[in-house]
């Protein structure tokens, strides 16, 4: 307890034990919740899990330090230590004002706690002894090294004016060695407001690389989201020694119905061979999440064929806004396995290499626009249609495949049928020199000329609401 103390330079071993009884706690540092501008600065921790023998239930931690009802601990800063083998909390710090968490090394972290359990680097939380939630307030976790940990190097819940920033996060496969717990999470985010994830960089981690999201916790702590910047972050993924897929993804998650995330901006972030995901699963609210200008290079290694992932189990998901983001090398670039939310704006993005660039199997010509800066690209895979006399084309995919039914046809001089939107784009390739299709210019069909598609011609048009289809390009290929 007391105030204005500085921890130097301490090196500090948890001894052996040979008790294999139940229960209990063992903090080898223990800070009252009267506290007041400590700090414990280039200390050696060494938890010696490895030299513990198994308790059922036992709890071990390094340096606790937590808040009660009547005070609330302030100022202290943990910086430039050395954490090696340590227990279920490397650090546990709740209900705090003013933390800052600096240029440590956290090394082997929770993962070899006897009895099978895992435990965390960075523990930062919001509720105290009575469950009763009591934020923390301006936490600045930075420039911190995690190599191998357990279930996660920093996770943090219910907190307020939060700065996670240039940490580097190592899984265990970047040591080419398995890893020993979940590893569930790189940096995990569960409720709070005014949150900045920036200039992070988390590689082979075996699930999350970014997790940003909702939860009840035990009583009645509940953890909404608010105000939240998760931006220039790279994220790696890949596989363990053993071929595991090592995640690694940014994830934003909406988990129970009675709380929120919202105004999430997930930006200028670099991924390699993972995704981002958005999830709303049992009626969360999920509002206001901004994906753009994002690299996301690939997914094949960990078996995601998605670059921007949209879940909604029902109609949770609103002012979702996906733009200006580079996705390569995915089966899907954008996808949504039920339905892409009604409001959501896709707009400028760069599907690069990818086959398809939006899917969504309910409402196909909802994502069929506006992407014009790239127009090139292809959002649904392509549907085949034989053309009646004076029949429409059917838009109902962005490429469509078609010929003559029985011989050479001309098309509906109105163009393609269920366009809604400006800005949808529909490429229409002949596939027969015999039963050709032709398209004539009219008051809703806008073209350079007549246009006859034989085998593998391709006229371009994009749609206009209140003026018609417009042409784009004609191919007359051989």
């Amino acid at each position: 307890t007391g105030s204005n103390v500085n921890l130097l330079g301490l090196k500090i071993r948890r001894g052996t034990n040979t008790n294999a009884g139940v229960g209990g706690v063992a903090e080898m540092l223990w800070l009252e919740n009267t506290v007041y501008n400590w700090t414990i600065e280039e200390c050696f921790i060494d938890g010696n899990m490895t030299g513990q023998i198994a308790r059922l239930g036992y709890y071990y931690t390094e340096i606790a330090c937590k808040g009660e009802i009547a005070t609330k601990p302030q100022v202290i800063t943990v910086r430039n230590n050395y954490f090696t083998d340590t227990g279920s909390r490397a650090t546990d710090l709740r209900c705090i004002r003013d933390l800052i968490i600096s240029g440590n090394i956290f090394r082997d972290c929770g993962v070899n706690i006897p009895g099978g359990n895992k435990g965390t680097c960075v523990e930062v939380q919001s509720y105290d002894a009575t469950n009763t939630l009591r934020p923390s307030y301006n936490v600045t976790i930075t420039g911190n090294v995690f190599q191998r940990f357990g279930d996660g190097a920093i996770n943090c819940g219910g907190t307020y004016d939060l700065v996670i920033s240039n940490n580097v996060v190592e899984g265990a496969s970047v040591f080419n060695v398995e890893p020993l717990g979940i590893e569930e999470n790189a940096i995990s985010i569960i409720g709070g407001e005014r949150i900045s994830i920036v200039g992070n960089t988390c590689t082979k981690v075996r699930s999350g690389g970014v997790q940003v999201r909702t939860q009840i916790v035990t009583g009645t702590v509940l953890k909404p989201i608010q105000s939240v910047v998760v931006a220039n972050n790279v994220l790696t993924g890949g596989v363990t020694p053993t071929g595991a897929i090592c995640e690694t993804s940014l994830q934003v998650q909406g988990l129970n119905a009675t709380l929120y995330v919202r105004n999430v901006s997930v930006i200028g972030n670099t991924l390699d061979n993972t995704s981002i995901s958005i999830n709303s699963a049992v009626n969360c609210p999920v509002d206001g999440v901004v994906v753009s200008g994002n690299t996301i290079r690939g997914v094949a290694t960990t078996g995601a064929n998605y670059g921007v992932y949209v879940s909604d189990n029902g109609t949770n998901i609103t002012g979702v806004v996906i733009s200006a983001n580079r996705i390569t090398n995915c089966a899907r670039a954008i996808y949504a396995p039920t339905v892409l939310p009604a409001d959501t704006q896709v707009v400028a993005n760069d599907y690069g290499n990818c086959p398809i660039g939006l899917s969504d199997p309910v409402t196909p010509a909802l994502l069929l626009g506006p992407d014009l800066k790239y127009p090139g690209i292809t959002t649904m895979p392509a549907k085949t249609q034989s053309i009646a006399a004076f029949g429409p084309v059917t838009y109902d995919a962005t490429v469509k495949l078609v010929s003559g039914s029985g011989g050479p046809v001309e098309s509906s001089s109105t163009g393609p049928t269920g366009a809604t939107t400006s800005g949808q784009i529909i490429y229409i390739i002949g596939t027969s020199d015999t039963n050709t299709v032709e398209f004539k210019q009219s008051a809703s069909l806008h073209l350079g000329a007549n246009r006859v598609l034989g085998n593998g011609d391709v006229l371009t048009l994009i749609y206009v609401l209140g003026f018609g289809w417009v042409e784009l390009a004609f191919s007359n290929n051989v």
